[in-house]
């Protein structure tokens, strides 16, 4: 933890091998100006990506998500979380984002802002990838409406979201790999299955 206040105590960093992860809260203030904000700014400008060459970041609500969660979905990520936190993962580099919050399982092509699809694969990729890692199971059953406008605060219709899941058997767990500094995998695992079944997955290549 990064300090004894209670409250920083909500957002934190480590290191382990060459990976860093940024956990950040999307329940408190990351404003500008504010302690939170602070703390991610200072914290992702301090990587050496020469030791640890991947930069996480992880938090709950998600920036980008396509279900039909009007609130979630066209208000806190594009019109609060977006403008904000954003620009610091573009800037410093982040390779992936993750987050949980709806039900389901969705992960983004790379995006260099705005909903701007960088490129429709994850080899060589410059820009992050957000996934969101919701679908673990709880008592409010898992989401599956989808929503695909044009006409949003940050349009769907362009095509950022690459690959979606949330209805039964899509009920799972993220696995990543790392095998290098510029190789990784990310594998959605099945929680009813016995063989570690994958739904899906794909692998993230990068040059920096």
């Amino acid at each position: 933890m990064p300090s004894k206040n209670t409250s920083e105590n909500l957002w934190w960093s480590w290191n382990h091998g060459g990976i860093h992860v940024l956990s950040f809260s999307t329940e408190h203030n990351y404003s500008v100006g504010s302690d939170q904000y602070a703390f991610i700014a200072q914290d992702l400008a301090s990587v050496d990506r020469s030791v640890t060459p991947w930069l996480l970041v992880q938090g709950h609500k998600p920036l980008y998500c396509s279900t039909d969660d009007y609130y979630d979905c066209e208000v806190t990520g594009p019109i609060k979380e977006l403008p904000v936190l954003e620009p610091l993962f573009l800037k410093h580099k982040v390779d992936l984002a993750l987050f949980g919050h709806l039900h389901n399982f969705e992960r983004s092509w790379p995006i260099s802002g705005s909903g701007k699809v960088e490129q429709r694969s994850y080899t060589h990729a410059k820009s992050p990838v957000h996934v969101v890692i919701g679908g673990a199971g709880d008592n409010e059953g898992l989401t599956n409406r989808w929503e695909n406008r044009s006409t949003e605060p940050f349009p769907r219709g362009n095509g950022w979201s690459a690959f979606h899941a949330g209805s039964v058997p899509s009920m799972g767990w993220a696995r990543l790999t790392f095998q290098n500094s510029s190789w990784m995998r990310l594998e959605w695992v099945l929680s009813a299955s016995a063989d570690d079944k994958v739904l899906d997955s794909f692998v993230l290549t990068k040059d920096r």
